[in-house]
């Protein structure tokens, strides 16, 4: 059975995408059997996907748009098909992130060191109390995303502070900053950690390793 990774906000533009495609990648060069569910309408991850496969970039990622009517009937249909499925939601409190959190095996909500931002997740944490309370195996973790590169800045430290407060949602040690990479791979189909290794993508690249093994409890 495939282990179910939804990355879920009620805010967008906080780093789910960029969160689904390197996670993607990532378990892809594991020898890990992918798919992608981007059930967000926008469809970032999709049009990243296609990139990928007009590139024959190896490995290859499937990736499926999915929408709320749609959702459950695709992760019955794959379940067995895939090692790895991962959904891709809109930023919104939508029929398709509340469907996301209903089926997830872990719950991964990116989210901008900002007040507005942080405040979104009071929504998402109380839906986890009934999620939980139905399947207590559930993993959910807030990930800290768009952080400022600025060494002077304690945003990200601050958030880890703040978020102590949410009893359903521990925060992950791994801090994803701003950086160029991440758009360059957007554009390119690519994660960053099949970027050239240098001084522009060095820091990026490890961020998203550091993520995965947080994520998955393996060592990247």
């Amino acid at each position: 059975m495939a282990q179910i990774t939804a990355f879920v906000s009620e805010k967008g533009g906080v780093g789910k995408s960029t969160g689904v495609q390197n996670m993607a990648v990532a378990r892809a060069r594991r020898e890990k059997r992918v798919l992608i569910l981007d059930a967000d309408p926008q469809r970032t991850t999709d049009k990243w996907a296609k990139r990928r496969t007009l590139a024959g970039i190896s490995p290859a990622i499937l990736c499926i748009e999915a929408t709320a009517r749609d959702l459950p009937k695709h992760l019955e249909k794959y379940d067995e098909l895939f090692d790895e499925i991962l959904i891709d939601t809109g930023g919104a409190d939508s029929t398709e992130m509340r469907l996301a959190l209903t089926f997830a095996d872990v719950i991964v909500c990116p989210c901008q060191p900002s007040q507005a931002d942080i405040e979104t997740l009071e929504t998402i944490n109380a839906l986890l109390s009934k999620t939980k309370k139905e399947r207590p195996e559930v993993r959910a973790h807030i990930a800290t995303f768009m952080a400022p590169t600025n060494a002077n800045s304690t945003d990200a430290q601050e958030m880890q502070e703040f978020c102590g407060m949410f009893d359903n949602l521990p925060i992950l040690n791994t801090i994803v900053r701003y950086r160029k990479a991440y758009k360059t791979a957007l554009r390119d189909g690519l994660g960053v950690i099949e970027l050239p290794t240098n001084d522009a993508t060095v820091k990026a690249i490890a961020e998203m390793q550091q993520l995965e093994q947080e994520i998955w409890n393996e060592q990247a």
